[in-house]
């Protein structure tokens, strides 16, 4: 779950990077968790039951219908002889153990579900082979919260009257809180240049100049613009919800697969009846799409959050609404233009074809 990002405290600084991996992994426990119980729970033991009872009731109607396949003149009567004994066999092998209804159909849906998650994960740390544990996220949220500490700081502390001890001290602890956040990452190729941008200039300790935009030789009207925008509650309050969209939006795919892999046996047991098409097949193309479209959101946010380390200080607002707006937006559009209308082409190619049963 490492896109999800959790904002740390100011005070705290040095440990962002720290709280960061320990909020992801935190959360990617809990939904784990969730997943084995739920799978590994009587719930989905009860819907194997229902599959099981499903798939006796109507195995006659299957048999007959697969007697009508055998005695066909089609000359291809082979192979829909053979394809139509796939979800047999599926039936006995998931769903036909009394004792432990539904076990291997469990056990196959969270291997499934694990070999997604490490699909995003490995995308994300893999968008750059030649950098040691990259993960262009994590590395952006550090950047942004590097920006954030330097813009309050040269808006609060310059708030002490020159020569204010108070003054220097606010200042100095600004300047070595950020020193710290980026210091891990002191070998990157964007280290050196970002320090430079959010370093405390060496004039605002010894002079009396109040305008951070006069030391940095710009006009105080035209003050970079990572140094403007909202004002401080507004900003923050607007990253929170950005990011809490982020996070949502995960937990919304995560949960939407559960709910999808709890029904499994249900849509197994019901691709017994003599209907075209498998409702186990649907559910396959459900099931993967909501895969693909967490694989692709990760992948966005990842290429947004390299794309961001390659541009140096940017406004603290453009990561979170890559994290949240633009990442879910284009995710979802290309998962439903493109990839969901590929399993479903692969979903139509298991019933073209087949002749009709009544």
């Amino acid at each position: 779950m490492n896109i999800l990002i959790a904002q740390a405290r100011e005070d705290q600084a040095s440990r962002i990077l720290e709280n960061t991996l320990e909020s992801s992994a935190t959360l990617r426990t809990a939904i784990d968790t969730t997943w084995q119980q739920t799978i590994k729970g009587p719930l989905f033991v009860a819907l194997g039951d229902v599959g099981a009872i499903i798939a006796v009731v109507f195995i006659g109607f299957w048999f007959i219908s697969w007697v009508k396949i055998l005695v066909s003149d089609d000359a291809i009567v082979g192979p829909h002889a053979l394809q139509e004994l796939i979800v047999p066999i599926l039936l006995l092998f998931l769903l036909g153990n009394p004792t432990n209804r539904g076990n291997l159909l469990g056990e196959t849906i969270l291997n499934s579900n694990k070999v997604m998650q490490n699909i995003s994960d490995y995308v994300i740390v893999s968008l750059r082979q030649d950098i040691k544990d990259f993960n262009p996220v994590h590395e952006a949220a550090v950047q942004m919260s590097a920006t954030r500490i330097y813009r309050r700081a040269t808006k609060d502390c310059l708030k002490y009257e020159f020569g204010d001890k108070n003054r220097r001290a606010c200042l100095l602890d600004a300047d070595q809180k950020i020193f710290d956040l980026l210091y891990p990452y002191r070998t990157r190729s964007w280290y050196r240049e970002f320090r430079e941008q959010v370093k405390i200039p060496v004039q605002l300790l010894s002079t009396g100049i109040p305008d951070i935009g006069e030391i940095r030789g710009q006009d105080p009207r035209e003050v970079s613009h990572f140094l403007t925008g909202l004002s401080d509650v507004v900003s923050d309050a607007v990253t929170s919800i950005l990011f809490g969209m982020g996070v949502a939006f995960v937990i919304a795919i995560e949960h939407a697969k559960l709910l999808t892999a709890l029904v499994a046996p249900v849509f197994l047991g019901a691709s017994i009846l003599p209907v075209p098409g498998k409702p186990i097949t649907w559910w396959g193309t459900t099931y993967s799409g909501l895969g693909l479209l967490e694989i692709l959101y990760k992948t966005l946010v990842g290429l947004g959050s390299l794309s961001i380390l390659n541009a140096g200080p940017t406004d603290p607002l453009i990561f979170p609404l890559v994290i949240s707006l633009f990442g879910i937006f284009i995710a979802i559009l290309l998962a439903g233009g493109g990839g969901i209308a590929l399993f479903s082409g692969i979903a139509r190619m298991g019933t073209a074809g087949l002749p009709r049963r009544y």
